[in-house]
């Protein structure tokens, strides 16, 4: 059609023997849930789709709507011309995932965007990993000063157990791994967009995890990046973690819930790492979390019109370059904790039942004591 071969699979069930390539200009597509493709009994390789050429690159790729069984675990045969990942795409331009279903037992991520993808939206998709694995990962395994990855929307996905799956699904109470992960520890990623979905991560570190730098030795870089309107509910660590140097991050409009760490986390990752950097937390609802609503430790950092409520420690925890205004807190202990600043940078916030601010060492008239206002 117009240049593009659509392969189109009826409904049925599809077992695959061996890996699916995909060249440029090409159509994946079954009819939803009733086009089943699965890992036959002798599937031995370490990807089940990818696309064709990772050195000279692909353009214009869709797989729509069909499901995926992959409920064994795939081993890496050739570490080196068979690289391992469950749907993994690599040099990639115009890329799409659309109306899928993973339903998978695996240590790896469903959807690994690798290295070099551009344009690439993964829409309406469910991601269940009973294994050790994840849900989504962005990513670039190439250092500078090769091609960015860069400009991926991830956009109304339910990760996690969704409650419709049926009764036969392998035991899925939670997602692993991160259900989202941004990682620009290897090459440089930038404009990502993770907005409206549906995330149960209770066996997770985080829900959605952006990292910069993660050790000495890493030489990538990751800037702009957009987390909106999400639900997320669950996580040991934090539902959000920022970490490791990311710059420029938008986390607006989420509702958190139930963690079992903080709601949202911000911090270096380790000694010697760099701070994340201008990040901003607007207008998000924390509930029930099992340590600070937000542990903001960066440079630039903005924490404005949240509200947080249930916290078992503190509502804020504000480190030195962070600015907290207009915050509703309601029952955690105490509402703020911030350490290295003046309270110039503390204004016009509502604590109910969490009726304090502690400052930890400030810089202002409380200066040298661990003075309560």
């Amino acid at each position: 059609e117009n240049g593009v071969r659509v392969t189109h699979l009826p409904a049925g069930v599809y077992e695959l023997s061996e890996t699916i390539f995909l060249p440029s200009n090409s159509v994946l597509e079954g009819e939803g849930d009733k086009t089943v493709l699965r890992t036959a009994t002798g599937f031995r390789y370490a990807r089940f789709i990818t696309n064709r050429d990772f050195v000279r690159g692909n353009t214009n790729i869709v797989l729509r709507s069909f499901r995926m069984e992959i409920l064994m675990p795939v081993a890496q045969a050739d570490p080196i011309n068979d690289a391992p990942g469950l749907l993994r795409f690599e040099n990639v331009e115009n890329l799409k995932f659309e109306h899928l279903s993973m339903i998978i037992d695996s240590p790896l991520y469903g959807i690994d965007l690798s290295a070099h993808v551009r344009n690439a939206v993964v829409e309406d998709c469910v991601i269940v990993n009973s294994g050790s694995g994840g849900g989504i990962a962005v990513r670039n395994r190439q250092n500078p000063p090769d091609q960015a990855t860069a400009d991926i929307l991830i956009r109304g996905n339910r990760i996690g157990p969704s409650g419709e799956e049926p009764v036969s699904t392998p035991g899925t109470r939670s997602i692993k791994d991160e259900a989202v992960s941004v990682f620009g520890w290897q090459g440089t990623v930038e404009r990502i967009r993770i907005e409206r979905n549906m995330i149960r991560a209770y066996g997770a570190s985080f829900g959605i995890a952006v990292y910069g730098i993660d050790s000495i030795g890493h030489r990538g870089r990751l800037r702009g990046v957009d987390i909106v309107g999400n639900d997320i509910e669950g996580s040991r660590h934090g539902a959000i973690g920022v970490k490791g140097g990311a710059e420029m991050v938008e986390v607006t409009d989420n509702l958190i819930k139930k963690t079992k760490g903080d709601g949202i986390f911000i911090h270096p990752g380790g000694r010697g790492m760099s701070p994340a950097k201008n990040i901003g937390v607007r207008r998000n609802r924390i509930i029930d979390a099992g340590r600070h609503g937000v542990f903001a430790d960066g440079v630039d950092v903005l924490l404005a019109d949240n509200e947080i409520t249930g916290c078992s420690g503190s509502g804020i925890y504000a480190a030195a370059g962070a600015s907290v205004y207009g915050n509703v807190i309601t029952n955690a202990r105490p509402g703020i904790i911030t350490e290295g600043r003046n309270d110039d940078n503390i204004r016009d916030n509502i604590l109910r039942n969490a009726g304090r601010i502690l400052f930890l060492h400030g810089t202002g008239p409380d200066a040298g004591s661990d003075a309560v206002k």
